[in-house]
């Protein structure tokens, strides 16, 4: 059941991301930013040229001991779109700040 679902969801990630990459198509400057590089390889095949995709964790980083920079909050505060993989996993660097931008986020 829980495959089911996980599917499901993935579909619809990928339904929604992809429109609003078309949308974002039409404006010249818009930006993403992901949290992590596999969400980053999606979002930058899906945009395919059209935007930019920013990774705010490098890879040498574990998510969990992760903490924000202040030059990764100004990507947040510049991204158009911010494409989360869920609320409770990146909710621990993220929670002081991911309520001000909720209009922008993607889960």
């Amino acid at each position: 059941m829980k495959i089911n679902i996980m599917l499901k969801n993935k579909k619809i990630f990928r339904i929604l991301i992809t429109s609003i990459l078309y949308f974002i198509s039409i404006s010249a400057n818009a930006s993403i930013v992901t949290t992590i590089k596999p969400l980053g390889f999606i979002a930058s095949a899906i945009a395919d040229k059209i935007t930019s995709v920013e990774v705010i964790i490098p890879n040498s980083y574990i998510m969990n001991n992760y903490s924000l920079r202040p030059l990764d909050i100004l990507k947040i505060k510049q991204a158009d779109f911010i494409v989360l993989t869920d609320n409770k996993v990146e909710s621990s660097f993220l929670k002081k700040i991911i309520h001000k931008f909720k209009k922008k986020i993607l889960y």
